[in-house]
C-alpha cells in the first residue's frame, strides 16, 4: 500500500464523516499529510503552508532529530524556530513558497544541479540545504504548499530528493488539497445541501483510484 492509499484510509477514518467540518478537520488533514510526507520521503525538514487572505501562514513545521543529534542547545534552537515560524505570516508571492503558490507550479532544487540557489538557503535555515521540493496545494485554486528540505542521509542519496520523491509529493499534495477544498467550501456554506455534497465528495475522494 503506497502513501496515497494510506493517507486516503487515514483521512477517511478521521474526517470523511464529521458532524460539522471545522478547523479541527483542517488540522487533521494537515497533521496526517505532514506525517505521511515525512515518513515516505524521509525528509529532514517539512513545512505545510496555507493561504489566509493576502498572507501565507505556516501551519506545520517539522525538523528531524538528526539535525541536532545529542546537542541540546541546537535542539532548542530548532524547536524555538518552529514556534516562531508558526506565528509568522508572509505576503503572497514572497520567496520560493510564494512563487509556487502564485504560479501553481512545483519547484525542485538539488545541490548537484542548483548549488547557487541552495547556497542562499543555507544562510537562514540553520543547516546545510542539499535539496528542496516545493509543491502547490491546488484543487482547483491554490490553497497553499508543502515544502521539504533534505532527504535523510540514511536514504543513500547524499541528502537529495529523487524524481520519484517529487512525483510522490505532487500526488499527495493533490489529494490532500482536494480534502481541504471540500472542508473550506462547507465552512462558508454550512447548509444541509452543502453537507450532503461534502459527504458525497469525500466518499468519492476516498474511493478514487491511484
Amino acid at each position: 500500500m503506497n502513501i496515497v492509499d494510506t493517507l486516503r484510509r487515514s483521512l477517511r477514518n478521521q474526517v470523511a464523516s464529521p458532524p460539522t467540518p471545522s478547523r479541527e478537520n483542517v488540522k487533521a488533514v494537515i497533521d496526517l499529510t505532514a506525517a505521511k510526507v515525512v515518513e515516505a520521503l524521509q525528509a529532514q525538514a517539512m513545512t505545510f503552508y496555507l493561504v489566509e487572505g493576502n498572507k501565507i501562514a505556516f501551519k506545520q513545521v517539522y525538523y528531524s532529530p538528526t539535525l541536532w543529534g545529542a546537542d541540546k542547545a541546537r535542539e532548542k534552537k530548532f524547536r524555538d524556530t518552529a514556534v516562531k515560524l508558526l506565528a509568522l505570516r508572509i505576503p503572497l508571492g514572497k520567496g520560493e513558497v510564494g512563487k509556487v503558490i502564485q504560479t501553481g507550479k512545483p519547484s525542485y532544487y538539488r545541490r548537484s544541479v542548483n548549488p547557487e540557489k541552495l547556497a542562499i538557503l543555507n544562510k537562514g535555515s540553520g543547516f546545510q540545504v542539499k535539496s528542496m521540493l516545493t509543491v502547490p496545494l491546488k484543487d482547483p485554486v491554490t490553497l497553499g504548499a508543502i515544502q521539504v528540505l533534505n532527504k535523510e542521509l540514511v536514504a543513500g542519496t547524499d541528502g537529495e530528493f529523487t524524481d520519484e520523491d517529487s512525483a510522490l509529493l505532487r500526488e499527495v499534495a493533490k489529494y490532500s488539497s482536494a480534502f481541504l477544498h471540500q472542508i473550506t467550501v462547507l465552512q462558508y456554506e454550512p447548509s444541509v445541501e452543502a453537507m450532503a455534497r461534502f459527504a458525497s465528495a469525500l466518499t468519492d475522494l476516498c474511493r478514487r483510484p491511484k
